[in-house]
């Protein structure tokens, strides 16, 4: 009896568990989060990246990866269909990144924002909002690193180039000269040392003429201060002279003038007396002698 009831009470236990395993399976297979809907819009690899891979937001998990796929319009576009949490805040100036995950080969998408925007990038899911998938580390580095092996390269066949014959005979030329140009200037050195020790001696010299230069230049300032002097006498001088031109301009030649010409009648007067007086000398006893009438005068003979 006694076993009989055990095993009815583990039969009665396993029942109720697998119940309320069904039960459970039911609600969670019911249970839907509902997330937002975006595409991030990748012009490079996305190798990595799988379904169901892990979205973060500034390293919080917020989402998972829904598709991948090629856009049809534009060639070598792809696009990652994601959906988010609804309350992550997706602005324009979000963008997103791939992040590779350690050693396992997996990869994630890192989510972003620039801070420039503040208003939320609107999305349904009849048409996600893009996001640009920029380009992770590993990616730029391993650009990076093709052009740095072309460069490497380029750098090598130049180097070759460089090593040929006829440039080691540049080079060889080149040493040459550069040991030639060093020896004269050791010379130019020896030289430049024996100027070097004349200089005292020059500037003795150049400190004689400055004091001589001197002393000229303040025999010049007496000289200048003479020459001041003459100046300003013979200013004086002129001064004076003009004022006497103008009293004998306006005085004294017009009486001189005056006497000349009182001079030239009584000279006229005397020549016309000695004149007279030649012809004459009688007129100066009796005086001067009536003229005989002449035609047409009374007492006229002819």
């Amino acid at each position: 009896m006694g076993n009989k009831a055990y095993a009815l009470a583990t039969g009665i236990f396993v029942a109720i568990l697998a119940a309320a395993l069904i039960a459970g399976a039911t609600w969670l297979s019911g249970y839907h989060v509902e997330r937002t809907p975006y595409v991030l819009v990748s012009h490079s690899s996305v190798s990595g990246l799988s379904l169901q891979s892990t979205v973060y937001y500034r390293g919080v998990p917020v989402g998972t990866v829904d598709s991948i796929r090629f856009d049809p319009r534009h060639f070598g576009t792809i696009l990652v269909r994601v959906q988010i949490d609804p309350e992550v805040p997706i602005t324009p100036g979000s963008y997103g990144t791939l992040t590779p995950q350690g050693v396992t080969g997996l990869t994630v998408v890192e989510l972003d924002d620039d801070g420039k925007a503040s208003r939320l990038l609107a999305t349904s899911a009849q048409a996600p909002a893009h996001i640009p998938l920029r380009p992770s580390l590993l990616g730029i580095l391993v650009d990076s690193g093709h052009g740095l092996i072309d460069r490497l390269s380029q750098l090598t066949k130049d180097l070759d180039q460089l090593t040929n014959a006829d440039n080691r005979g540049h080079v060889t030329r080149i040493l040459a000269n550069v040991e030639t140009a060093t020896g004269k200037l050791a010379t130019l050195e020896t030289r430049l040392s024996a100027t070097l020790s004349t200089l005292p001696a020059v500037s003795r010299e150049a400190r004689r003429t400055l004091a001589d230069i001197d002393t000229a230049a303040q025999q010049l300032q007496g000289l200048s201060r003479s020459l001041d002097q003459f100046a300003r006498s013979a200013t004086q001088l002129s001064q004076t002279g003009n004022t006497a031109g103008i009293k004998l301009r306006d005085t004294t030649l017009p009486q001189l003038n005056h006497l000349l010409m009182q001079m030239s009648v009584a000279t006229d007067r005397l020549q016309r007396l000695t004149d007279n007086l030649q012809q004459d000398p009688q007129s100066l006893l009796y005086g001067r002698q009536t003229p005989p009438p002449g035609p047409g005068e009374p007492g006229y003979r002819k």
